[in-house]
């Protein structure tokens, strides 16, 4: 088990050295992380599903895909909560409005929630847009907000932008609890705790052919684009993670196999992203800058969901459909898997929760052997 983690951990380590002494500039976590999304990562992508056989063991992936589901819609309905019960901003709702306002106020008179320093008496935030009365900067939101809603339905409280409540972020929480690294990690530790990749495989596939398409077009969402029909149909032409899975699934699905001359340098391309994916994971461990108040509450809740909550939904529905020895064992090990690195990729490619996104990773990597050891000891 423990060979399994050995390269992650070498790999993420040799980032932070050359991060820590600016041997690739100071911005090389960006540029590493654009070329794993823009060329890398589809391309192992599209090497994957065109030389793997679109087969499915019904039960074991109908339980898998639940738990998932389940997980990630846990991750998504509470990360923001959680920080805004554990952090700094927007804790009004939780401890009394007026316990808010006197934290908010920051020399605004009295009356006022938030800053105004541009508002008259009265005013709720910065107001430079809004009439008197108005709460927050409303120029793109409803009424009734408190704060910045820039991103907010009416309602709202607090800066909700940088209190993790965007469809972004939250999207970003869902993948660190719910998204398990099937490619790197999950191959070895499935090969020495079953001495099979096979369901592996199936969970892959679902991942990138159902679950990431979802998160893309989250994430185009939580970007400000307007999901349009046009729009969503042309996502996988303008993202190339989803080109580089549609073209791999199309390719398996009509049992073409693509030319040597081809393949060869697509999977030599491919072969780099998992490899880059964790140096540029290494490179962001050395980014200036605490990460803001109640982040770590909800890094916990990700990692909870992630090694606790999501194999232990998958070993129950598991268990329902039928489902024992070594496919419920197989089932149980690949839920359990930690979050893939990626969650960071996705958050720093698109600006959504990257600091949440490396911590996450991070912790649940770093958690997952005793997990993963302690699965296979009790269902093995």
């Amino acid at each position: 088990m423990l060979a399994a983690f050995v390269p992650i951990w070498l790999l993420t380590g040799f980032g932070w050295l050359a991060g820590r002494y600016r041997l690739l500039g100071s911005d090389a976590d960006r540029v590493l992380g654009a070329f794993v999304f823009h060329l890398a990562m589809p391309a192992a992508l599209f090497t994957a599903l065109s030389r793997s056989p679109l087969t499915f063991d019904a039960r074991a992936l109908g339980a898998f895909a639940a738990s998932t589901v389940l997980t990630m819609a846990l991750g998504f309905g509470l990360s923001g909560p959680v920080l805004r019960r554990f952090g700094g901003v927007g804790r009004g709702r939780w401890f009394g409005r007026a316990g808010w306002v006197r934290r908010r106020r920051g020399g605004a008179e009295s009356g006022g929630d938030g800053q105004q320093a541009t508002a008259g008496p009265g005013g709720d935030g910065q107001q430079a847009a809004a009439g008197p009365g108005g709460e927050g900067q409303q120029a793109a939101a409803g009424p009734g907000g408190v704060g910045q809603q820039a991103a907010a339905g009416p309602g709202g409280e607090g800066q909700w932008a940088a209190a993790g409540s965007g469809v972004g972020e939250r999207t970003i929480a869902a993948m660190a609890a719910g998204y398990v690294n099937a490619a790197n990690l999950g191959i070895p530790v499935v090969l020495q705790v079953l001495g099979s990749a096979a369901f592996l495989t199936e969970v892959l596939l679902f991942q990138v052919l159902v679950v990431t398409p979802v998160i893309l077009v989250l994430l185009d969402r939580g970007t400000g684009r307007r999901l349009r029909p046009g729009r969503l149909v042309s996502l996988p032409l303008r993202n190339p993670v989803l080109a580089g899975l549609t073209l791999g699934a199309l390719c398996s699905g009509l049992d073409w196999r693509v030319p040597a001359l081809v393949a060869e340098p697509v999977a030599l391309l491919g072969a780099a992203a998992v490899p880059a994916a964790l140096v540029t994971l290494g490179l962001s461990l050395t980014t200036r800058g605490a990460g803001r108040a109640g982040e770590g509450a909800q890094v916990a809740l990700c990692g909870g969901l992630k090694l606790l909550v999501q194999p232990a939904l998958a070993w129950a529905i598991g268990t329902l459909a039928g489902l024992d020895g070594t496919r419920l064992l197989a089932l149980v090990v690949c839920a359990a898997l930690p979050a893939a690195q990626n969650t960071y990729i996705y958050a720093r490619e698109y600006g959504q929760g990257a600091s949440l996104a490396r911590r996450a990773v991070i912790t649940s990597t770093a958690l997952s052997m005793a997990t993963l050891a302690a699965i296979a000891w009790w269902l093995g």
